[in-house]
């Protein structure tokens, strides 16, 4: 059989095979990599705390009310890569509460919704509720 033949012969799976195997190795390389800590810096998980990120109130379009929430601010942990982390600006995240619907209220909490942008998990948020004070609606004036 001539060398060519051998080349030639079945090139597709041989060819397959081959990538294949590049594949296998760069999975295995990049696990490696992962547990004996020589992973560029930039590629790991970081963690950072925002101490005091405004919660934004939600409500209807008509409602024009004066309505307070106690706190105003919140505490927001967030996790990522480290490259994403280290730039992030606590105006990229954004705390609410929806108080939609809400007619009148005394003693009522509610829960704080976050979020952040791609890249970025929210992984706490102290506290996780808040206290509403919602005024009785003012009737219109006939």
């Amino acid at each position: 059989m001539a060398f060519r033949e051998i080349v030639t012969k079945d090139f597709g799976w041989k060819f397959f095979s081959v990538l294949l195997a590049l594949v296998v190795w760069l999975i295995v390389h990049t696990i490696s990599e992962d547990f004996s800590g020589n992973v560029n810096p930039l590629h790991r998980n970081s963690t950072r705390t925002f101490e005091h990120v405004p919660v934004d109130i939600v409500f209807a379009a008509a409602d024009v009310r004066e309505i307070k929430i106690e706190p105003e601010e919140v505490q927001v942990t967030v996790t990522g890569r480290a490259e994403t982390i280290n730039f992030l600006d606590e105006k990229e995240i954004r705390v609410t509460v929806d108080l939609r619907g809400i007619e009148e209220a005394q003693n009522l909490r509610k829960r704080v919704m976050a979020s952040a942008p791609l890249g970025v998990t929210i992984i706490g948020i102290i506290p996780r509720e808040v206290d509403v004070v919602v005024p009785a609606k003012e009737l219109p004036l006939k």
